[in-house]
């Protein structure tokens, strides 16, 4: 799924997040951001061992993703 359709897929005051970053531009449309309440938030990450930190932590507290 491209970035650009995520925001349109959110539920009221949902957030799209992305974790990790690319060399090349993001096409991001904030006006269906700004409906609704919705959001998005990104995080850069440090490698392996802060992905597997992240995911330990998913784990215990019961994070999960909906797609």
């Amino acid at each position: 799924m491209p970035v650009a359709s995520g925001p349109r897929l959110l539920r009221l005051h949902g957030t799209m997040v992305s974790v990790g970053v690319t060399t090349q531009p993001m096409p991001l449309d904030v006006f269906p951001l700004l409906q609704n309440g919705r959001a998005y938030a990104g995080s850069l990450f440090d490698g392996i061992a802060e992905t597997q930190e992240m995911l330990d932590f998913a784990a215990e507290h019961g994070v999960s993703a909906d797609i």
